[in-house]
């Protein structure tokens, strides 16, 4: 009988632990959430740092800290959560979210080929969402000024070369 007993406390005490663990993770994003709203970018940061150091396999905990990131220009950071989070999200809208905001974060760091990838597969979860179709262009927008500019680079370097050789011939 005191065997049962014993096992009966030991599962309550056990279940007691792991919810108040989940509600502490729950209740740290909250207060995330309620520091990012009023633009306290730092101690949101803070909060949901806390809320993944003690569940590291929920999506929103990542998520929320590479926005609060973001917001704060830590743009490496931020990826390296939005990459967690995409990894660890369960549903299409949040897939496509995480990989919205990693093109977001690629374009901060002026990669656009990147972001343009990112976003495209955004798009592939959401085919429909025009925020997403927006920044995919202006990054494919931005990719083809790069590479436009680079190709006026190499013709104006390499044509001069070549001129000021043909002129360096009628002199001789």
């Amino acid at each position: 009988m005191n065997l049962k007993l014993f096992f009966a406390a030991f599962f309550l005490a056990t279940g007691l632990t792991f919810f108040s663990a989940q509600e502490s993770y729950n209740t740290l994003v909250f207060k995330g959430n309620q520091q990012f709203d009023k633009e306290n970018y730092e101690t949101s940061s803070s909060k949901y740092m806390e809320a993944v150091q003690l569940n590291d396999k929920e999506f929103m905990g990542h998520y929320n800290l590479g926005n609060s990131l973001y917001k704060r220009k830590m743009f490496d950071e931020a990826k390296a959560e939005f990459e967690k989070a995409e990894k660890l999200s369960t549903n299409l809208p949040d897939k496509s979210a995480a990989l919205y905001n990693l093109g977001n974060t690629y374009m901060q760091q002026e990669n656009s080929k990147k972001a343009a990838e990112y976003y495209k597969q955004a798009l592939k979860q959401d085919p429909y969402n025009e925020s997403i179709r927006k920044n995919y262009e202006i990054a494919m927008l931005k990719e083809k000024e790069k590479e436009q500019q680079k190709k006026q680079k190499d013709d104006s370097s390499g044509g001069d070369g070549d001129e000021n050789k043909d002129r360096n011939k009628g002199q001789d």
